[in-house]
């Protein structure tokens, strides 16, 4: 009899305690100010509406709809609810053991690997600095397939590939460029 008693008296307690972690899918997200709102429908199609997505510190994401997301209700109250995470299976990358990676939808990627920094990207990619960019290492190498230009304010030259030659321009902005010679230069091995 207690034990039914104490059993009936802590029911309320378990059942908020197993109403306090939820999964769902998430139907939008939408900037609202300094804050991610997440439309969120729970499992059974329990609609959860619009939810704060907390986002850590320097990191911003944006993940498309159908993304899942892990929920925490403050008292176990569904109507209490912060979106913690939002995690895409669909655009997962596999990593080694002690791999990190940022990537999106479209193939680009940042991965520290365990041999060093990776970045890639199907779209162009574009390193800007107000003040020094500074590339430094024991040995740089800048490959091009096709274009090499290089620009100082508008002072410059452009190597472009003509399949077995390549051409050579110098130019400066607003004047008729230099002649263009074309060279064939000798294929120098670089190392990986």
């Amino acid at each position: 009899m207690v034990r039914r008693l104490i059993a009936a008296a802590l029911q309320p307690l378990r059942d908020r305690l197993a109403m306090m972690v939820g999964r769902g899918v998430l139907a939008a997200l939408e900037a609202d100010g300094g804050l991610m709102r997440a439309g969120i429908k729970g499992i059974d199609d329990e609609v959860l509406g619009e939810r704060d997505y907390v986002l850590d510190y320097g990191i911003s994401t944006r993940p498309h709809p159908g993304a899942e997301a892990l929920m925490l209700f403050l008292a176990g109250l569904r109507s209490n609810g912060v979106v913690v995470r939002l995690y895409d299976r669909r655009y997962t990358i596999s990593l080694e053991y002690g791999e990190v990676a940022i990537h999106d939808d479209k193939g680009q990627k940042v991965h520290l690997t365990r041999t060093g920094i990776a970045v890639t990207s199907p779209l162009d990619i574009t390193v800007a600095s107000a003040k020094t960019l500074r590339l430094a290492g024991e040995r740089v190498h800048i490959h091009a397939t096709k274009y090499l230009d290089v620009d100082c304010n508008g002072h410059g030259w452009c190597w472009a590939s003509l399949g077995a030659s390549y051409t050579v321009t110098n130019y400066v902005i607003g004047e008729v460029s230099s002649a263009t010679v074309a060279v064939s230069p000798a294929e120098v091995p670089h190392g990986d």
